[in-house]
């Protein structure tokens, strides 16, 4: 009697089927669970960041120049930022964001009791805020900044 095996395991086929079934289901689940609100929180924070760091290396670049300003304008869904130096020079760029922001000294007030844009900031040559004291950014769709007296500027809440 001839006995005939059938081999075991599974085909290329089957295995590409299943990776494919598992993207699909992957894809719609992370829809799911990370909303635009959550990436435009984080970019929103992000942007701010950067744009006081660089508003920071400008200041600490140009010596002849006793202070650069950070101006930031929100208007129309846009944050813009503007950095600019007392030689007339400056940068600017601008990102979305679905809420106005606010800024201030009072780092315990409510996001909306502090003043709105357009915010402004100044940097010495040193790349430190000019007013000496710590400076909190927010906005009441999530995000907020802290930017220590020393120029340090991070994500969440001021200490």
């Amino acid at each position: 009697m001839i006995s005939v095996s059938w081999p075991r395991g599974f085909t290329l086929v089957e295995l590409l089927m299943v990776m494919v079934l598992l993207g699909i289901l992957a894809a719609a689940a992370t829809s799911l669970y990370a909303g635009r609100s959550d990436f435009e929180v984080r970019a929103g924070q992000d942007f701010v960041i950067n744009a006081v760091r660089e508003a920071q290396q400008v200041a600490m670049a140009r010596t002849a120049d006793s202070s650069v300003q950070l101006r930031l304008v929100y208007a129309g869904g846009l944050l813009s930022s503007q950095i600019l130096a007392q030689s007339g020079s400056g940068f600017s760029s601008q990102t979305d964001l679905s809420s106005e922001l606010y800024g201030g000294t009072d780092l315990a007030a409510s996001c909306a009791s502090l003043a709105s844009t357009p915010l402004q900031l100044a940097f010495d040559g040193n790349g430190q805020l000019t007013i000496g004291q710590s400076y909190r950014l927010c906005a009441p769709a999530g995000f907020e900044v802290c930017i220590s007296a020393s120029g340090y500027a991070y994500a969440g809440s001021c200490l």
